[in-house]
């Protein structure tokens, strides 16, 4: 199932034994499919659920009465057919290629993105791009150590950090000269 083709759900509420409740409600209730479980902070846990609208909303409803019947519910939402965006950021879907991603949003083209990554940056050459830019670099990087949520949230000097640490490894572990 494409995610991005049809409704997406969220069930919150304190506590897991009333999510998984009404997770268990929800996908009985309608033919929808459990995306992702997030357990952010302070017991919160959301449940995303994806399907056809009207199964989406059936099965939120069930969902969230069988929550609050059980435990502490907070709040659901059906949204129809999200950006695919919503999907990355949430971590349901990959961040896609670079290639497919950019549109306009920044003042270079793919290709020379892709080219200068391949160059070696200096951490004052890195302070001197846009925090835009280094997240964009940061997900061109195959074995970057934070996800791309973590990237979208990350702040300035800790994507500087992490690239000049890869381009030090990429360093040591090629001699190309």
């Amino acid at each position: 199932m494409d995610p991005t083709k049809y409704a997406l759900g969220m069930i919150e509420t304190i506590g897991l034994t009333s999510i998984v409740a009404a997770a268990d409600e929800a996908v009985k209730a309608a033919n929808v499919k459990v995306l992702s479980c997030q357990k952010p902070d302070a017991g919160i846990v959301t449940v995303y659920l994806g399907g056809d609208v009207a199964s989406v909303r059936a099965a939120v409803e069930a969902g969230a009465l069988k929550a609050k019947e059980i435990g502490e519910f907070r709040s659901y939402r059906v949204i129809p057919k999200p950006d695919p965006s919503v999907f990355y950021t949430l971590g349901i879907l990959p961040m896609p290629p670079l290639e497919e991603e950019q549109s306009e949003p920044f003042s270079y083209d793919s290709s020379e993105v892709t080219h200068e990554t391949r160059k070696s940056y200096t951490k004052e050459e890195l302070e001197l791009l846009s925090v835009k830019e280094l997240k964009q670099l940061a997900r061109l990087q195959g074995n970057f150590p934070l996800s791309g949520t973590d990237i979208s949230m990350a702040k300035k000097s800790e994507l500087i950090e992490k690239l000049v640490q890869i381009m030090e490894e990429r360093g040591e572990n090629s001699n190309e000269d």
